[in-house]
């Protein structure tokens, strides 16, 4: 996977504001500093990991993502900060961000859930601690932020969640203004439900479609950057990154499931030719025919629900009665 240059000029600027040789550390984590002044660079998230663990080390500091976020300033997320916060309301901001952050962040995912009159925002950066955890600290104090920026006044979350207990749990508490729960049953953070309608004054919507043309073209120039290192399958209305498990449907990101991207890749494997019922399950359930089940079929219907324009009516993912189905692929550019 890779991010773009956006975040790696975030840690530089602030290790040259700390007084740090941030060429250097460029160099340790395998950067070329050249890449950094390229808008439309991608950086292999390895190496984006490895600068942050530099940066940390370069500056004494074991929470560099906290270091970075307060160093960046409330809300300083680049264009999906400014789509962010030019949302009507917190609720709108949120969900909006979650569809966004998948095709700006390959390989990671957003996720948004109202349980017992709280939102949860989950975020979901891969497996593995290390660096991992320094980006999660930084995108949680960036979003409590962008939460206050949108409002135009004071605002905190209710609490913070955190799967692996941080270095100084209250330094991250000062920093986001709420408590940290951890060890927890997620990533993220919590507010009321009631805050969701809370409205942003400084909204501009037609700045917003601006921001979206915008985003959908740096989408856009992402995923042909990305096509030379990466599996993109181009379906009517769809584009999909295998590799990522990411669906893009116009300017919504959709995350496939594990076996969601088993199947699909399987398929475009096969693709354009009939596959039955009995091969799904021998291949990728891995059942015998004498086994009756109806996992294809099931697993189908989810699936058409990411890469059709219109599931009731699909022209990607034919239904050949009788035989099985078909997915439809044209010449892969």
């Amino acid at each position: 996977m890779r991010v773009t240059v956006y975040p790696v000029r975030r840690v530089v600027a602030w290790l040259r504001a700390a007084g740090h040789d941030a060429d250097a550390a460029l160099v340790a984590a395998g950067i070329a500093p050249s890449e950094v002044v390229d808008d439309h660079a991608l950086i292999p998230e390895e190496a984006w990991g490895a600068l942050l663990v530099e940066a940390g080390r370069r500056t004494g500091d074991d929470m560099p993502g906290v270091a970075l976020a307060l160093a960046s300033g409330d809300g300083d997320a680049g264009l999906l900060g400014y789509l962010f916060v030019n949302h009507p309301t917190l609720g709108a901001a949120v969900r909006a961000i979650a569809t966004w952050f998948a095709a700006f962040r390959p390989g990671a995912e957003v996720r948004v859930e109202e349980v017992d009159g709280e939102v949860r925002v989950r975020f979901e950066l891969g497996d593995g601690l290390g660096w991992r955890q320094h980006e999660l600290h930084e995108l949680i104090v960036m979003s409590a932020g962008l939460g206050r920026r949108g409002l135009d006044g004071p605002w905190s979350p209710t609490a913070v969640h955190l799967s692996v207990a941080p270095p100084d749990a209250g330094r991250l508490a000062r920093a986001v203004g709420a408590p940290v729960v951890a060890p927890s049953f997620m990533d993220g953070l919590v507010f009321p439900a009631a805050d969701a309608e809370r409205a942003f004054p400084r909204a501009d919507a037609q700045l917003l479609v601006h921001l979206r043309g915008a985003a959908e073209a740096h989408i856009a120039r992402l995923r042909e950057s990305l096509g030379a290192a990466t599996r993109l399958l181009t379906l009517t209305g769809a584009t999909v990154d295998l590799a990522a498990g990411v669906v893009w449907r116009g300017d919504t990101a959709l995350r496939l499931t594990t076996r969601e991207r088993e199947l699909l890749g399987w398929l475009a494997q096969n693709a354009n030719r009939v596959v039955s019922a009995a091969e799904l399950e021998r291949d990728l359930w891995g059942l015998s025919s004498a086994v009756l089940t109806f996992a294809p079929a099931v697993a189908i219907r989810r699936l058409r629900a990411k890469i059709e324009p219109d599931p009731a009516q699909p022209v990607n993912l034919l239904t050949v009665r009788g035989d099985g189905w078909r997915l439809v692929v044209g010449p892969q550019g």
